[in-house]
């Protein structure tokens, strides 16, 4: 560890004197940016176990917004994987990725050419969230653009440490309300809140639509918790315009 590049990076992202965890992760991710070498960034922050809901809580701008958000509804990405199998999933090159059937095509397609995921967690305790970067081109991280990301980790492991006891204040309301409508469809279909959750994953990818839209949509009685074909949540787009 630098610790002179450490305390250098933790006054870039204190540098507006606030202590909002949220401003914190985002100036987190801007910094990123140029630490890591890479063109988008974003952060979700995980519910306090691998197998929880995840929550995004800052991005850099489109691209990351709509990786993150795809990755979130397919259930599976290299954030997901990080999460679960808590170590880095590194990516150098994403095109033909056999991991992820539902997800690399997306990415590909969006000018995701390479993806390095970073778990969040202290100790050996639970997971506490994941820090995702994205390149538009093919290529491994340079040993100091991999340290960079290893001390941007501890110092979001640092803001959500702080945090975390209050993490309702400023958390997105997004778990509660696809727990919600995971039970509603299990209470519909006399099926297990998990097999629930994975019928909801699968409409909204077919829809093009994102996992927290499909279970808005669910608990306000736009859309059946049958999953029929009545109603229709917003689409996700399939691609974006900048990063």
């Amino acid at each position: 560890m630098n610790p002179e590049r450490l305390g250098r990076l933790r006054e870039q992202i204190h540098r507006d004197g606030d202590d909002e965890p949220v401003l914190l992760l985002n100036n987190l991710l801007h910094v990123a940016l140029r630490e890591c070498g890479v063109h988008s960034a974003g952060l979700t922050v995980v519910g306090g176990r691998p197998d929880a809901r995840r929550d995004l809580v800052a991005v850099t701008g489109p691209l990351a917004e709509l990786m993150e958000n795809t990755q979130l509804t397919v259930g599976e990405g290299p954030c997901v994987d990080a999460v679960l199998g808590a170590r880095p999933v590194l990516v150098p090159v994403m095109a033909g990725a056999p991991r992820w059937p539902a997800y690399e095509p997306i990415a590909s397609e969006n000018g995701v050419a390479a993806e390095f995921a970073f778990p969040l967690r202290t100790g050996v305790g639970n997971p506490l969230g994941v820090l995702d970067l994205f390149r538009t081109d093919p290529g491994d991280m340079s040993a100091e653009e991999h340290d960079g990301a290893d001390l941007l980790v501890l110092l979001a492991c640092e803001v959500l440490g702080r945090h975390v006891h209050r993490a309702e204040q400023w958390l997105p309301n997004s778990h509660g309300t696809v727990q919600i409508a995971s039970g509603m469809v299990a209470a519909a279909l006399d099926i297990s809140p998990e097999r629930g959750l994975l019928l909801m994953r699968a409409r909204a990818y077919a829809e093009g639509t994102t996992l927290d839209d499909l279970a808005r949509s669910i608990v306000g009685r736009e859309v059946s918790a049958r999953l029929d074909s009545s109603g229709s949540p917003r689409r996700l787009p399939r691609s974006c315009g900048r990063l």
